[in-house]
Order: structure tokens, then sequence, then C-alpha cells
């Protein structure tokens, strides 16, 4: 089973990556407002990746705790974390745009830096996932019972 402290930061960062996603939302919205086509559709693909990955993950730990799935979500995560790394590349690219053209960069550099630090948030969420893999499969989570006890896996000693 996990121990508490790594089961806390588990926690702390799931939290902090549905945070930062409700931001990308909110970013993608701005950007359908305010910049032009691409803009809009990078940070619209992107909040939608996310919530897909938000669900999707959900459903997995909740439910479907089969070794192919939970390698399905961790490969996912961590495609996802590349993405949102070549996302602020390009953001990048489009600031220098910006500038060589006296354009305001400000949100540019806001959406940058979202992204750079979703991309650490899923790969460091990825890496966790990926340690503690085998502990994850372990755990026999019933979502049928009303009593919501959790039932601890048995470990045979070898003596």
């Amino acid at each position: 089973m996990l121990s508490s402290p790594c089961k806390s930061n588990h926690k702390r960062i799931r939290y902090t990556i549905l945070f930062i996603s409700t931001i990308q939302v909110s970013l993608a919205m701005w950007a359908m407002s305010s910049r032009g086509g691409t803009e809009a559709f990078i940070s619209v693909w992107s909040a939608v990746v996310l919530l897909i990955l938000c669900i999707g993950g959900t459903i997995i730990m909740r439910k479907f705790q089969s070794s192919v799935f939970v390698g399905f979500f961790m490969g996912s995560v961590v495609a996802a974390s590349q993405m949102f790394f070549m996302l602020f590349l390009i953001i990048c690219a489009y600031i220098d745009d910006r500038l060589r053209y006296d354009l305001s960069v400000d949100g540019e550099r806001l959406t940058g830096f979202i992204f750079l630090v979703q991309s650490l948030m899923l790969g460091s969420f990825a890496a966790i996932l990926a340690a503690h893999r085998s502990e994850i499969l372990d755990q026999k989570v019933s979502l049928e019972e009303d009593e919501g006890t959790y039932e601890a896996p048995q470990h045979r000693t070898v003596v």
C-alpha cells in the first residue's frame, strides 16, 4: 500500500493538475474571444485533451484497474506531458514572432508558463504512477459495496 506521505503527494499533484486544467479551460475561452485561430485551436485542443485525460484517468483508476488499462493511462499521461512541452516550445517561437512585430505578448507568456507547468506536473504524475504501478494494481477497489471498506492485498510470507 502507498505510504501516507506518498499518497498525500499523489493527491496534491492530482489536484494541482486539475487546478491548472481549469486555468487552461479559462485560457481557451479567452483565446477564442481575443486571439487568432491558431492560438484558439491550441488552447481549446489542450483543454479537451486535459478533460479527456482527467475523465479517463478517473474511470481507469476507479473501475478498470488492470495492467493494460493502467499502462494505457500511464502512456497517455506521458504523451500529454510531451504534447504540453511541445506546445510550450511553439508558444515561445510565437512570442518571438510577436515581439518582432512589436505586438503584445503578455497573454502568450502566461499561456507558455501554464503549458510548461502542466508538462512538468503531468511528467511527475507519470513518474509517481510508474513507481507505484504494482501497488495500484494490488488494490481491490469495489464500487458496488456501500460500506466503502478497503480490502488490503494478501502478501505471502516465505519462510
